[in-house]
């Protein structure tokens, strides 16, 4: 038994490096600035998801009551899709550069 666990975890292993080795190749087809706004968006969004938290309990200890912090907090995402169709609608009938 203990040697068919052994070969199943060295075929798993296996399988991973060649995962990982897929995934350099394809991230070396990518520019240094491609990487640099991979790497900008990253850290963007870990700011902001480590501000959030802090600014419902700040907001709340301010006397905003949690239904309106709820909503609030809900209104970015929405905003981001809905002006985020229109900036693609515009974008696409005018070009990037005017928009």
């Amino acid at each position: 038994m203990y040697g068919i666990i052994r070969a199943s975890g060295q075929r798993a292993a296996s399988i991973a490096r060649a995962g990982i080795g897929r995934v350099r190749g394809y991230a070396a087809l990518f520019p240094p600035p491609i990487w640099f706004l991979v790497a900008a968006t990253t850290l963007e969004s870990t700011g902001r998801f480590m501000v959030v938290p802090y600014l419902s309990l700040f907001l709340h200890g301010k006397g905003v009551g949690l239904g309106v912090l709820g909503l609030v907090l809900a209104s970015a995402p929405v905003a981001s899709v809905l002006f985020g169709a229109i900036g693609g609608q515009l974008s696409d009938r005018w070009g990037r550069k005017p928009v």
